[in-house]
């Protein structure tokens, strides 16, 4: 009975090594149908142009991918324009089928299909780098096609099943999870058109079905290692912050209050400030400003996109109150005015910021007032902002 375990024991081994080296030799001859990894190897970037059907409509595309997994991407996904960038671990779009005209991070679902976009080739060549897993299947059959079935198990959990044709080992199916509107599903891909271009075998036609969309890539050119721009990767502000952007940086502050009865400005304070962006689309500014008594202030700037307009946070430590500003740009100028009155105050005075650029290095505050629920407004203080020398 003993030596009948063992027997088997020793089959199975050998029926696992022998499958081994049948995977390997596989994945070697895909490779090389592909052009090989020495060629691959020098192959820093790609930029791919071509035609993206969706939505039965076609329209042109550009991509461009570098081997350390960055990819910058647009396409048309119907009538609306699509853009995707993604590092090698988190990636942004801007999709207008989701009702937002502005920049947003991915999920795990999406980050995920844009990895697998990402690849220079298949990801058969970065096995090993990328720590994926390789389990031989059956032989299959696929619409008269006899292929190979490779399982691939990423780090990340994500698995994919490849097809690679017995006749000459380069793709023709890919069944794995893909993503429609931030949400996971099964998609399988087909490859056609392969052409060789500077010694590297490329499908030139890719469709893929997804629940119930079908989206078809034909490529038209194809250049290597062209200067790629890495900002493109940066995920950008949304044009209405970005219209804050002259509030960035390191300065230094006059502050001045206004006397009615001598009608002139007076020094009140000069002191600095610092104001960047703490999150993709949100400035803050911290500042301390002395009337009489030493108040730290915190403001913060963002835009509220379902009202369309600007909102200013202002919050003074010295009495620990915040006060919310609202308003819009008026020209070149932010003028925003308090939302709440504050509840000290019965005589209902509110406050009025206008946020003004003068030139790249300079820009002002006028603080007004207003007792009659902004009817009218009357000057109280001034802060004149001039950039900072590098600290």
């Amino acid at each position: 009975m003993k030596a009948k375990m063992i027997i088997g024991w020793l089959l199975m081994l050998c029926f696992s090594a022998a499958q081994s080296q049948n995977l390997e030799k596989i994945i070697a001859r895909h490779i090389e149908a592909r052009g090989g990894a020495g060629k691959w190897e020098k192959i820093e970037n790609i930029k791919i142009t071509g035609r993206f059907v969706a939505f039965s409509e076609e329209k042109d595309f550009w991509t461009q991918k570098c081997s350390d997994g960055n990819l910058y991407s647009e396409f048309w996904m119907g009538k609306f324009k699509v853009i995707e960038a993604f590092d090698g671990k988190n990636g942004w779009t801007i999709d207008p089928w989701h009702d937002f005209s502005y920049p947003r991070l991915m999920n795990k679902a999406e980050v995920n299909a844009l990895l697998q976009k990402s690849a220079l080739a298949t990801p058969f060549f970065q096995l090993k780098q990328e720590g994926i897993q390789a389990q031989l299947l059956e032989n299959e059959n696929v619409d008269g096609v006899e292929c190979y079935v490779i399982k691939l198990i990423r780090s990340n959990g994500f698995e994919g099943t490849w097809y690679l044709r017995t006749d000459n080992y380069l793709e023709y199916k890919c069944k794995s999870q893909w993503v429609d509107f931030a949400t996971q599903m099964s998609a399988e891909s087909f490859y056609e058109d392969f052409r060789t271009i500077n010694g590297l075998v490329i499908p030139y036609y890719e469709e893929r079905s997804y629940g119930q969309r079908n989206n078809i890539q034909k490529i038209s050119t194809i250049e290597f290692n062209v200067p790629f721009d890495r900002q493109k990767i940066k995920m950008p502000k949304s044009q209405e912050m970005q219209k804050l952007a002259f509030l960035e940086g390191h300065w230094d502050v006059k502050a001045e209050t206004w006397v009615a009865r001598r009608n002139k400005w007076y020094p009140l304070d000069k002191t600095t400030s610092q104001i960047a962006f703490i999150g993709n689309n949100m400035i803050q500014e911290q500042l301390i400003l002395t009337e009489d008594y030493v108040q730290p202030i915190v403001q913060q700037f963002s835009f509220h996109h379902s009202t369309q307009k600007y909102r200013m946070t202002h919050y003074n430590d010295f009495n620990s109150e915040t006060e919310l500003f609202i308003g819009l740009f008026e020209g070149a100028d932010l003028v925003v005015d308090q939302h709440v009155l504050p509840s000290s105050m019965e005589t209902g005075q509110i406050e009025r910021y206008v946020f003004t650029p003068v030139n790249d290095r300079e820009f002002t505050v006028a603080i007004k007032i207003s007792t009659d629920n902004g009817a009218n407004w009357y000057d109280s203080r001034r802060l004149s902002y001039v950039r900072a020398e590098s600290r």
